[in-house]
């Protein structure tokens, strides 16, 4: 009976209850007291008869039977397993002591469940979303004893695990293996170590038509392009080499290439401006994209994984994914105008909790539409059913309830998110110090000495962005002029130790009023009329430089 031992030991409440219910264990437990049992092995299953009923108890309990009519774990069962693990618990002889920690005996089916058939319960949609949440650490709360106890709290769902898996249990009251079930023998996978998020992500991978060959010869078709450039130089490139860009880009876009597609367009772009004698043209930003557009190109030759392929290729569409619960605080806004017929506003949030920067772009298309409507977007009504307009939001405090945003933390307006509205955010920014400085080494240390190493790693270039978002708090300010012949304005910023970084903002219609504010309060810091603000913008180093595009500046920073 040793064998049977070992089995019943673990059993307890919790684990009966996964079984059946509450109900029917409580009232096993009571009648236990006064039901005549008596115990038998026959072969490897104990049969107990339980007053007038014979329960013939197997190894995985879940399977046991019972010749009362009941087709599932009825009240005999149950008393037949308290019976038979006392009884085998009193007849014990060598006085061992219980294990008081839990082993997993009960959870090799759990940890073994195949990721494929699981990937297969989910869907590929599901399964993305699933992979999604793990690499932003939405995890639920997961308890383990002699069941498993997974926590969905968002979702308002339970689910026990038991072995065999088919005996588990949900409260959606699915009895097959449904979604919830899936995530929760996932989610127990990952925390006992035995997937990780690279096998998760590699079996989607596998699902999905890679071209790995294909690609590489993409690859090198580009580096072949790119070298050539280089060699022939500026001066010499002919105009074609724009047409060239093009049919490239297009090949890129059939194969999958979505990355490679845009940085194939912005760099003909720049050679566009180059031979129409464009005043935007920089030919530092031109060298910047070859050498770029060359690394990732060198990256997929040389590698074998299709993980890395895949980051290296991109994706065309942004994907927003649940994003749980955030505390948001507008840190302002500015416009823009695309050159494919958009234009709209770019409002910025700081995460309260995790000091990280979201954004959500109010777009509108303007293809037909030559009037201007400045001032109209700020004026619209905020998402996520909130009650305030865009304007108020973008120096407001929110709680966003079930919202969903992209790997780059862009925010999606679904209708299924909603938010509260706090009134205007009073922010305290010294509590920032993820984002805020008034030490300019150290802002150039943490920020930008080693940020060519995140191109090397092909970090996708609007997540750079975001991570280039600052919040500079100078000791002073010096040299604030608007340059008529460049047509810009320009602000040196100063730290404690006399480190610059230049604020600086071209001259065009929509900045024309951010140009002017920017000079009255100049002249008002010079007057003494107020104190140097902290700035918030993005961060880029250009001509040997720390340069600062300013979005908004908070006159009272803590």
């Amino acid at each position: 009976m040793s064998n049977w031992q070992q089995i019943l030991q673990p059993i307890d409440e919790e684990y009966l209850i996964g079984l059946t219910n509450k109900g029917i264990v409580k009232r096993a437990s009571k009648d236990l007291e006064q039901a005549a049992c008596t115990l038998k092995e026959e072969g490897d299953k104990l049969v107990v008869q339980v007053d007038e009923a014979l329960c013939t108890l197997e190894e995985l309990i879940g399977d046991s039977k019972c010749s009362c009519p009941s087709r599932s774990i009825c009240k005999h069962i149950v008393i037949a397993v308290l019976y038979a693990k006392d009884k085998l618990q009193r007849e014990e002889k060598t006085g061992r002591e219980e294990k008081t920690e839990t082993d997993n005996a009960l959870f090799p089916s759990i940890l073994e469940y195949p990721l494929p058939k699981l990937k297969a319960v989910l869907g590929d949609k599901k399964y993305q979303n699933f992979c999604n949440r793990v690499k932003q650490g939405i995890y639920p709360v997961i308890k383990t004893g002699t069941t498993v106890t997974v926590e969905f709290k968002d979702a308002d769902i339970k689910v026990r695990l038991l072995n065999p898996i088919e005996h588990s249990s949900c409260s959606c009251h699915k009895k097959d293996l449904c979604q919830h079930k899936a995530e929760a023998i996932l989610y127990f996978q990952l925390k006992e170590g035995k997937v990780t998020l690279p096998d998760l992500e590699k079996e989607t991978l596998d699902s999905r038509d890679i071209d790995l060959n294909g690609m590489k010869q993409l690859a090198g078709y580009i580096q072949e392009l790119l070298t050539q450039q280089i060699v022939t130089g500026l001066a010499r490139s002919s105009p074609s080499i724009t047409d060239t860009l093009e049919r490239t880009a297009i090949l890129c876009h059939n194969g999958n290439l979505a990355e490679f597609e845009r940085k194939l367009r912005e760099l003909k772009e720049e050679y566009e401006h180059y031979f129409n004698r464009s005043a935007s043209f920089c030919a530092d930003s031109l060298l910047h994209k070859i050498c770029q557009l060359y690394r990732m190109s060198k990256r997929l030759l040389l590698t074998e994984d299709k993980l890395e392929a895949a980051s290296l290729a991109g994706e065309f569409r942004v994907e927003y994914l649940p994003a749980g619960t955030l505390t948001l605080l507008g840190m302002g806004q500015r416009q823009f105008h695309s050159k494919t017929g958009y234009e709209g506003e770019t409002y910025y949030f700081l995460e309260e909790t995790t000091q990280e920067w979201y954004t959500y772009t109010n777009a509108r298309p303007v293809y037909y539409d030559t009037k201007n409507r400045a001032g109209q977007g700020e004026k619209g009504r905020a998402p996520w059913q909130l009650l305030c307009s865009l304007e108020e939001l973008s120096e407001g405090r929110i709680m966003l309830y079930n919202g969903k945003a992209s790997l780059e933390h862009r925010l999606s307006a679904t209708t299924e998110a909603k938010a509260e509205y706090f009134g205007r955010a009073d922010i305290d920014l010294k509590n920032y110090k993820k984002q805020y400085y008034e030490d300019f080494l150290k802002l150039y240390e943490e920020r930008i000495k080693n940020s060519w190493l995140k191109e090397e790693q092909g970090t996708n270039e609007n997540l750079n962005q975001l991570e280039q978002m600052v919040l500079i708090k100078p000791a002073s300010i010096k040299n604030a002029v608007f340059d008529a012949i460049r047509q810009q304005y320009s602000m040196e910023l100063y730290d404690t130790a006399n480190r610059m970084i230049l604020l600086q903002i071209a001259y065009s219609k929509k900045e024309n009023y951010t140009i002017r504010f920017l000079e009255r309060l100049a002249r008002r810091i010079e007057k003494g009329v107020v104190e140097v603000p902290c700035f918030f913008g993005i961060l880029y180093k250009e001509e040997g430089k720390l340069k600062l595009y300013p979005i908004h500046y908070f006159n009272e920073p803590a």
